[in-house]
């Protein structure tokens, strides 16, 4: 607490390092938005593609094929036509799980060094970043994990209700039964 009190007293003798901050913090979010925007459209791009080779795929097998998870998930694996695309996709989840984590530590790293700076010595910027990248390198590795895998339930929920004989009200009321952990943040 008394750090807490100490670093306020500080901001408010000399504002022009909370307006830093503020534009550090205002400029993380445009910037990480210009990086990892493209990854994302072109992973959506290829979600697409995944999506209705799919149904082309159910199609030609019928639907009994597609009625388990288990099947779904063989059929992406398995299938020349589909396998290229998913591997694409997780190999742009990887670079967009790379591109956040660098824009998320340089950022933020110079936030806190800034904030530690106002309340007393700390070591050089390259040096706090480094510890900083270190520090929160296993809550970015829990962070892709999760997005991992909320993405990859998003792209289940979407071809069960894409091929399912199962009505889509039907799978929203599952899915709305489920713990909101376990459900991606896009269908919440």
């Amino acid at each position: 607490m008394n750090d807490a009190v100490k670093a306020l007293r500080a901001w408010w003798r000399a504002p022009r390092w909370l307006v830093l901050s503020l534009v550090l913090d205002v400029l993380f979010f445009v910037v990480y938005g210009f990086v990892t925007s493209p990854i994302k459209d072109k992973i959506l791009e290829h979600v697409v593609v995944i999506g209705s080779l799919m149904s082309q795929a159910a199609q030609e097998s019928g639907s009994r094929a597609v009625q388990s998870g288990q099947s779904i998930v063989a059929m992406l694996l398995t299938r020349q036509e589909i396998a290229p695309y998913v591997r694409q996709v997780l190999v742009l989840f990887v670079m967009l799980a790379i591109a956040g984590f660098v824009t998320f530590v340089l950022f933020q790293a110079a936030l806190w060094w800034v904030a530690h700076r106002r309340v007393g010595p700390t070591l050089p910027l390259p040096d706090f970043i480094a510890r900083f990248a270190s520090l929160t390198l296993w809550w970015g590795v829990l962070a892709a994990a999760y997005h991992l895998l909320s993405l990859l339930v998003d792209i289940r929920l979407a071809v069960v209700k894409t091929l399912s004989s199962t009505p889509a009200s039907m799978v929203s009321t599952t899915v709305q039964c489920m713990p909101p952990w376990t459900i991606p943040y896009g269908c919440r």
